[in-house]
């Protein structure tokens, strides 16, 4: 019931606020691993214990140890089943291709005009092998972040509504929703446009000042996840493309316009979480001065 009124709204623009959301809701993202540790259990599920007796059944016997009527049926099917094994593991097998099962002993076994390989030409060149896509999955906070970037939106605002979403998931939905942004190094060319979105709505969080505390959580996760990317976004490899080579190159030179769109990008959040951190450290630092002061004076 306390936390149930929402954020605080600002009653002027640059104001701090916090978010009104229970502590545990942006106080285990910081430590979120500690706590999946300690919720582990200690030991695997046991199996439960096997039954006191076991009822046997054979083909033609009710459960009642009475002659089934006709037990013809399962006979035949028995001997249908033996004769499928017997024909399974027959020798005399031929493969149709003409040649002779027995081979004299010491001659090394010859293969099989079906399992050679076909031999290539030194004129034939190797066809390029196009590389499988591989898909990976995606939460709903990827797809809000691409629909508020798309939305015609004047106002600072414009992912309140992601801001709204990450605040009504718990934790573990967060990291979840929070990683699969990107995947890693062999997932650039869907999951830089994602995070540069990311980091748009850390950068307008963190200059509008409300709910501090959490968006000051949500951005610590969101770096911890992806510090690999970050750090070495310059330094990254590119990837692999198969194709033509106008194609490759373009592709290439989006990759690099994003990395460097998503480097400035990071370097805007920095300064911004800075400006409001120094903003609320010297709000409180007056704050004890003054209750220092007073405290005095009694």
């Amino acid at each position: 019931e306390e936390y149930s009124k929402g954020p605080a709204r600002a009653k002027e623009d640059g104001l701090i606020t916090l978010s009104g959301l229970p502590p545990a809701h942006w106080k285990n993202l910081f430590h979120l691993e500690l706590v999946k540790q300690r919720n582990k259990p200690k030991e695997p599920p046991k199996k439960p214990p096997s039954a006191p007796f076991f009822l046997q059944w054979r083909p033609g016997v009710t459960s009642t140890g009475e002659q089934s009527a006709n037990p013809e049926p399962a006979v035949q099917n028995e001997q249908g089943n033996d004769d499928e094994w017997d024909a399974v593991w027959s020798d005399e097998d031929d493969d149709g291709d003409g040649t002779d099962k027995h081979i004299p002993p010491g001659l090394p076994p010859t293969e099989s005009a079906g399992k050679r390989t076909r031999e290539r030409m030194p004129d034939e060149k190797e066809e390029p092998t196009k590389k499988r896509k591989v898909t990976h999955y995606r939460s709903e906070l990827s797809s809000l972040l691409v629909e508020c970037a798309n939305e015609s939106h004047d106002g600072k605002n414009r992912f309140q509504a992601v801001t709204d979403y990450v605040g009504t998931i718990g934790p573990s939905a967060i990291d979840m929703s929070l990683s699969s942004l990107c995947n890693g190094a062999h997932d650039l060319e869907e999951g830089l446009p994602l995070l540069i979105l990311a980091s748009r709505w850390l950068i307008e969080a963190c200059e509008t000042r409300e709910r501090f505390d959490a968006v000051n959580a949500y951005l610590h996760r969101f770096l911890h996840l992806h510090s690999n990317i970050l750090a070495g976004i310059d330094e990254m490899p590119a990837n692999e493309t198969s194709g033509q080579e106008e194609s490759a190159s373009a592709e290439q030179e989006e990759i690099n316009r994003q990395r460097h769109e998503l480097a400035s990008y990071i370097t805007r959040l920095r300064w911004a979480q800075r400006s409001g951190t120094e903003a609320l450290q010297e709000e409180m630092q007056n704050t004890l001065c003054l209750l220092r002061h007073f405290s005095r004076m009694v």
